[in-house]
């Protein structure tokens, strides 16, 4: 009895951790810059900081305006400065969550 006791702590122990680190690769990251190009069709977002991000645009993302009002990705244009909150998928991909359009240029 006890040693089922144990080796269900030792079991549930090793699960907890190994799923921590898990979630920890899936955390969300914050990035800034201006639009390069936005593709509705494939719900693609391109902006650009020192460098070029692309980012995947997930379906239940939520896209708001500099008011906080919800807005749709045709709403946002190239030249907008964007704050985007993503995770990084499985493939590499980035994943956009949330995008805030913090001015119109």
């Amino acid at each position: 009895m006890i040693r089922r006791f144990v080796f269900t702590a030792v079991l549930l122990a090793i699960i907890f951790s190994v799923s921590q680190a898990y979630c920890q690769n899936d955390a969300t990251k914050t990035v800034g810059g201006s639009v390069v190009s936005v593709d509705t069709q494939n719900s693609v977002i391109v902006i650009k900081t020192s460098e070029i991000f692309k980012f995947f645009v997930a379906s239940d993302a939520r896209i708001t305006d500099q008011d906080g009002v919800d807005i749709e990705l045709s709403d946002i244009n190239p030249g907008n400065y964007v704050m985007i909150g993503y995770y990084d998928g499985r493939s590499g991909d980035h994943i956009a969550k949330n995008i805030n359009v913090e001015y119109n240029s």
